[in-house]
């Protein structure tokens, strides 16, 4: 793995325990991301090929904010994949996504029966634990950072 890319791999570490902790990816560091990505794909892949990784992190944003009207990611996160795509060669972006939507389903199912557990273990009926815990949202950054860091050190 190149020395360049523990700066995105460290960006998504503090994005994943910002979103852990306290459910929010702070905007300076979603732009660091992107900054960093679009020197990476000009240095890297010249001024043609950062065009293109360019239109995929806007794909990638537009299906985001498609899923923020829908209440299902949150803006830090849409931001975060968008600006992580611009890291990745055209090869890396469909792993990515799908790597990414794994771990989320994952995150969000663990999350959601966590805490129906607790509202159990608290006297919560179980058809009102279970609809509760499906509408609390899971910190989606850290899948976006798993995901990315899992497609990021792949073959290095």
């Amino acid at each position: 793995m190149s020395a360049a890319l523990s700066a995105p791999l460290l960006m998504l570490a503090v994005a994943a325990f910002c979103d852990a902790r306290w459910r929010v990816i702070p905007n300076g560091l979603n732009a660091a991301l992107a900054l960093g990505g679009l020197a990476w794909a000009l240095a890297t892949l010249g001024l043609s090929g950062a065009a293109g990784a360019a239109l995929a992190a806007l794909a990638v944003f537009a299906g985001g904010a498609a899923l923020f009207s829908l209440g299902v990611m949150g803006g830090g996160d849409v931001k975060l994949a968008a600006g992580l795509t611009l890291w990745l060669a055209p090869a890396q972006i469909a792993p990515f996504l799908i790597v990414t939507s794994l771990a989320g389903g994952a995150l969000g199912l663990s999350f959601a029966l966590w805490r129906m557990g607790g509202a159990l273990a608290a006297g919560v009926p179980a058809k009102d634990a279970w609809s509760s815990a499906m509408r609390a949202p899971a910190p989606y950054g850290v899948a976006i950072a798993a995901g990315g860091a899992l497609v990021l050190t792949a073959g290095a």
